[in-house]
């Protein structure tokens, strides 16, 4: 098989040029940033006013690409230093003043004009492989949506915990509909999750509040956040559910209002849990207005006051099966049941002489989420409830 490489002459060098010169070099044209294969002026103001923030606090800043004296990469950046060198370009000083080149002390405009930006010259292209490298530099990037934006800002300890939580199998697994988690959409959901139990009740839109949270070095202190508990919802909620209730429509607006219900309420997970069934086809019947609830998209309806009515569906289906309190009857619910079971246990029959023989026992059992009341009791006799608890 022949090799799949070509040989060609190309060279290229890396090399360093200060502002200054680099400015020069535009204004007296030695280098052309616009080629007719150029884009025209993309970059928002935002964009240009970051670039010169970042060269004020010396972080990195791609290269830029030249050949025949022709910018084939880095237009955009050469323009938003030209345009804050000709003042009609700020940035915001660290008290959110906005400062232009002019507003700078002598000794930061010197420093400003002698920061070297890297270069990368490529040498003996022709016009139509520098048109090629344009298109191949340009077509192969894509800019990070708001997941990646976000999670590339946490924090250390929130990205972490997101981490541990996107790796949990059961998580996974609800979350099919988005398994290809390249672009972050999984983690953006536990952001959501985060900035939902998180947010006080001052606050009303979530989605600019989850860019808050994410910069929050307290959030994993407060009390209403555990990593433990966050795991075994998602395994609940994997083991009520399964991957057949959630449809994709809608997935995060009814992900969370079921998660969010269930992780305020995981003190009754044994009862939820051995109601399993009933709770799944309850849900399943209040999907489409959960989901309806939220059409029409907008600010509006992903508000906290909209979740929050979201959540209060799931919560009324779940209070049905909340775990009772009440461990013990009272005397005379017991002597109800004492003679309405002709002082006989339920199991063998056997006919007692004295109340205080009689075991007093859950049929469905409490651990299981029963109910301490009449209707889910039963008298045993020693023998027949330890036979019973043997079994269980």
């Amino acid at each position: 098989m022949d090799s799949l490489f070509i040989d060609n002459n190309y060279k290229y060098e890396y090399k360093k040029i200060k502002i200054s010169d680099l400015l020069d070099y535009i204004n007296h044209k030695q280098w052309n940033i616009n080629p007719e294969y150029q884009r025209n002026d993309p970059w928002s103001e935002k964009n240009k006013t970051r670039l010169i923030d970042s060269i004020f606090h010396n972080y990195f800043i791609p290269p830029i690409i030249i050949s025949n004296n022709q910018v084939i990469d880095g237009k955009q950046r050469i323009q938003a230093i030209s345009k804050f060198k000709n003042n009609n370009l700020y940035y915001f000083s660290s008290q959110s003043n906005k400062i232009y080149f002019k507003d700078l002390q002598n000794g930061d405009q010197s420093k400003f004009l002698n920061f070297e930006i890297n270069y990368v010259e490529l040498e003996n292209l022709n016009d139509e492989e520098i048109r090629d490298t344009f298109l191949r530099i340009n077509e192969t990037s894509i800019k990070l949506n708001k997941d990646e934006t976000r999670m590339a800002k946490c924090i250390p300890a929130i990205r972490e915990f997101i981490e541990n939580i996107t790796k949990n199998d059961s998580f996974t697994k609800l979350c099919k509909s988005k398994s290809n988690d390249k672009r972050f959409k999984q983690s953006n959901l536990i952001i959501r999750l985060l900035a939902i139990l998180a947010m006080p009740g001052c606050k009303k839109g979530v989605r600019s509040y989850m860019d808050q949270l994410i910069l929050d070095n307290k959030l994993l202190t407060n009390e209403e956040i555990n990593q433990g508990d966050f795991i075994k919802t998602f395994e609940d909620m994997y083991k009520i559910f399964g991957t057949d209730t959630i449809p994709n429509k809608s997935f995060n607006t009814i992900f969370e209002a079921i998660f969010i219900a269930y992780y305020n309420n995981i003190k009754n997970r044994s009862s939820y849990l051995a109601h399993k069934d009933k709770i799944k086809q309850s849900i399943k019947k209040i999907i489409k207005e959960i989901s309806d609830d939220q059409m029409g998209g907008g600010i509006k309806f992903d508000s906290k006051v909209y979740i929050d009515k979201r959540i209060e569906k799931v919560e009324k289906i779940l209070q049905e099966y909340e775990l009772d309190t009440k461990r013990t009857l009272s005397h005379d619910e017991k002597l109800k049941i004492w003679n309405e079971n002709k002082h006989r246990c339920k199991s063998c029959n056997k006919e007692f002489t004295n109340f205080n023989e009689v075991e007093f026992d859950h049929i469905q059992p409490y651990s299981k989420g029963g109910k301490t009341q009449v209707e889910n009791t039963q008298m045993l006799c020693k023998n027949c409830n330890r036979s019973k608890s043997n079994k269980q």
